[in-house]
């Protein structure tokens, strides 16, 4: 089992530079960098809620991933400048060492836990005491459940003198995004939101083996492009203006769901790539170390 940083970095690069695509031009990060703006304003009341719309409610919350990384990077750049590197991170440790579908549903579980308390409770229960009620309330109840929510990542860092509260700068910047979500969405979407931040963020993490199970995700993932390609109703030869001499980004008639099956399609056919290729690497690696066992 071999860790390739190079293929995780791809992976997570082109995953966020689809998110993005998509989401802009199917208008979606319109919608959240505006909806951030209102929060940020100190207009939060101003954030359209309405009746829910799936269709609607997706492609925001996908927007809302590329947005949280970019700040969430800042602020840690920020931190990293006036408090240094810090020595150990202990969520990769456990990350590396652990059973990962575990991990995966120790994370979902704290997630639920975490939206429950810094968004639900804070911003969702306590606004319905009175003397809670408003605006100015809504921004008190706002910064301590979000900086409770922040500090509890301390926990994250191995050493005493590394939790410092400004490490935590990245998740407090990431709580007022998933905060809009929540707003304007609910609970949920908050929640599945932020487990989608998170499994971006682990796709830095590439492990290169061969397996029973791997098999089976190639096939599953051969499975996904199939699907991508059977429900594609536009032709995939309107991407030439992405490559002629007049650069033409957005797509006439293609909207969120173009664009997401679009991905789908070209991601999984990808993976397998990347797949077929670790498994000859893998293969050639095996063999090279029979041959010098056997001399």
């Amino acid at each position: 089992m071999v860790n390739n940083s190079k293929l995780g970095i791809i992976s997570f690069l082109g995953l966020v530079a689809l998110l993005l695509t998509a989401s802009y031009y199917d208008g979606a990060i319109h919608t959240i960098i505006g909806d951030m703006e209102l929060l940020l304003t100190g207009h939060a009341a101003g954030i359209a809620r309405g009746p829910f719309d799936m269709a609607k409610a997706i492609p925001v919350c996908l927007a809302t991933i590329p947005l949280m990384l970019f700040g969430s990077i800042a602020a840690g750049i920020i931190q990293g400048i006036i408090l240094g590197q810090s020595k150990k991170n202990v969520v990769g440790d456990l990350f590396e060492r652990g059973d990962r579908k575990k991990f995966f549903l120790i994370i979902f579980i704290l997630i639920i836990l975490e939206e429950g308390l810094a968004r639900y409770l804070f911003l969702g229960i306590l606004p319905h005491i009175p003397f809670l009620s408003g605006t100015i309330a809504f921004y008190g109840l706002l910064i301590v459940g979000n900086g409770i929510w922040a500090l509890m990542h301390l926990d994250n860092y191995a050493y005493s003198e590394d939790r410092h509260p400004l490490r935590v700068l990245p998740q407090f910047i990431g709580g007022l995004f998933l905060t809009v979500i929540f707003v304007k969405y609910g609970l949920w979407l908050a929640i599945m939101t932020h487990f989608a931040f998170d499994s971006v963020l682990f796709s830095l993490d590439k492990i290169q083996r061969v397996s029973a199970i791997d098999v089976m995700i190639s096939g599953y993932t051969a499975l996904c492009c199939g699907i991508a390609w059977h429900l594609m109703n536009k032709p995939i030869t309107d991407i030439g203006a992405w490559f002629g001499p007049t650069v033409q980004f957005a797509l006439p008639g293609w909207n969120f769901w173009d664009y997401l099956k679009l991905a789908v399609l070209f991601t999984g056919a990808f993976q397998l790539i990347c797949d077929f290729y670790c498994c000859w690497i893998t293969a050639r690696r095996v063999k090279r170390t029979a041959q010098n066992c056997e001399r």
